[in-house]
């Protein structure tokens, strides 16, 4: 026989690394870095390969869910204002526009990165009362923009020169495509953090609930089909002193005067 030091090597098995077992069980402690998303993404490639090149028993072993991860966080005071920082810092102006008009029409509107791809400059109306946003697609609806975000959706809307001009990159060639708004951001100076449209839409939820908006009328302009959509966010939204709280509660108008004998 031959002697054990002079015997070869066993090389691991190709496909051991290539199973759907070591790749999920890769995607739950080996991307620990990542959020839930991108492992779930990356293993969806992993798995698509693995399927290509396997055969026979080492194919379609179930994997362990990842899951799709707690509600997006909305950005704190400081973060939102990094990010207002980071729009002016741009070190053009087509750049400078295009960054604020991200903040614009998610944190100060509401909108998904579908919805806000689609905004024209004739889906803007301005009047008296504020400004509002035509939203088109599955969920549309008309949305009032806060106060703050008013005049830079207005001034890029009025400084259209066609209608149909889209207010977020308008020179792109496509309405929509996967990843643009990443890309968008990706490619900006002085990123202070990862800015995308889920922090800013929570950041609109949560401000709305803060303020004390009514439920109802806030489903509705963020194009939720129940009050469910609102209920992760709860948690997010920050504790008010005892004298408001009881002034809310106490709900003083509109006031009632009881007449004698009128049960309270």
């Amino acid at each position: 026989r031959t002697p054990r030091s002079h015997r070869a090597r066993r090389t691991p098995r190709p496909w051991t690394q290539l199973s759907r077992e070591f790749i999920g069980q890769f995607a739950h402690d080996g991307l620990k870095e990542f959020s839930n998303s991108t492992r779930a993404t990356y293993r969806s490639w992993a798995f698509l390969m693995s399927d290509a090149l396997l055969t026979g028993p080492n194919r379609r072993v179930k994997a362990k869910p990842i899951g799709r991860g707690a509600a997006s966080v909305p950005l704190t005071p400081k973060e939102m204002a990094l990010a207002k920082a980071w729009a002016r810092g741009q070190k053009t102006e087509n750049r400078r526009v295009n960054a604020t008009m991200l903040l614009a029409l998610c944190g100060g509107a509401g909108l998904t990165s579908i919805e806000m791809s689609q905004v024209t400059a004739d889906d803007v109306f301005v009047d008296d009362g504020g400004v509002d946003i035509e939203v088109r697609g599955d969920r549309a609806r008309r949305v009032t923009v806060l106060a703050e975000w008013e005049a830079p959706i207005a001034a890029v809307a009025q400084a259209a020169m066609r209608k149909d001009q889209w207010l977020f990159v308008p020179r792109r060639r496509k309405a929509y495509t996967k990843n643009f708004v990443h890309s968008f951001v990706a490619d900006t100076n002085d990123l202070p953090f990862p800015i995308n449209s889920h922090r800013l839409r929570a950041t609109w939820l949560v401000t709305h609930m803060a303020a004390g908006t009514p439920v109802k009328l806030l489903a509705q302009a963020a194009g939720l089909d129940s009050l469910d959509g609102l209920r992760r966010f709860v948690q997010y939204v920050p504790d008010i002193d005892a004298v408001e709280a009881r002034r809310r509660l106490r709900s003083e108008s509109p006031k009632h005067t009881y007449a004698e004998g009128e049960p309270l």
